[in-house]
């Protein structure tokens, strides 16, 4: 038998048939890698684990549920946070070395592979609560512009093939879609604390840069003002 488990058997089977939202586990087909401030690189899994814990449904109370109530998981959402049962899930990660990666007979940054949690359990760090939904689903939900290249300091990308694809066109599908390269000053997508880059002007500007440089030092502006 491999170690690795092919996702496809996961996509095929009743667990892609969640009962409800708050009971489906969700988890990153990528491999990302996490750095210290020495410069060591550990690989690294995302996974989301449901406190309501894993339920499923079986195809026959699938077609049923869906057929009386196509609406059926968007209400049960709802409804849990509108009676105060917040869905809530925690944020695993599967971290390994290069050894260990090495040793198994697949490649970790094959993206239709996941690692076997009974070979390498996984570690909870944080968590996440839906305790409200959208005030204006337009503005809190169809603006919204996920970028893998959105990351933070101390996570970093691996030569993942199919994640270096997305790193390269998720930019441009994101500024098609919303029309400018400033997506990021969007208040759904803006970051809650000061984010500094070298970005300047282009439609859609929300920000006032002042002077006539983006970058300093620079030999326009007196002292290597901006």
């Amino acid at each position: 038998m491999p170690e690795s488990t092919h996702m496809i058997m996961w996509a095929m089977s009743d667990r892609t048939l969640p009962a409800s939202f708050a009971t489906m586990e969700g988890f990153g087909i990528h491999t990302f890698q996490m750095e210290n401030e020495a410069g060591d690189v550990t690989f690294v899994k995302f996974h989301w684990k449901p406190k309501a814990g894993l339920q499923s449904t079986i195809w026959d109370e699938t077609v049923t549920i869906a057929g009386a109530d196509p609406d059926h998981q968007r209400r049960d959402l709802f409804e849990r946070i509108d009676r105060g049962d917040f869905p809530e899930w925690e944020l695993g990660i599967q971290a390994f070395d290069k050894a260990l990666a090495d040793s198994l007979d697949f490649d970790v940054l094959d993206s239709t592979k996941i690692i076997p949690e009974e070979m390498l359990p996984v570690r909870i760090i944080g968590r996440m609560v839906l305790d409200r939904y959208p005030d204006n689903f337009f503005a809190e939900s169809e603006q919204v512009a996920y970028c893998p290249g959105n990351i933070v300091p101390g996570i970093g990308f691996t030569n993942d093939p199919l994640l270096q694809g997305r790193l390269f066109s998720y930019l441009d599908t994101q500024k098609s879609r919303l029309g400018t390269a400033n997506f990021h000053q969007l208040p759904v997508n803006a970051p809650k604390c000061p984010v500094m880059n070298f970005q300047r002007d282009g439609q859609f500007q929300m920000a006032v840069p002042k002077g006539r440089t983006n970058y300093e030092p620079n030999g326009l502006s007196e002292g290597g003002e901006t």
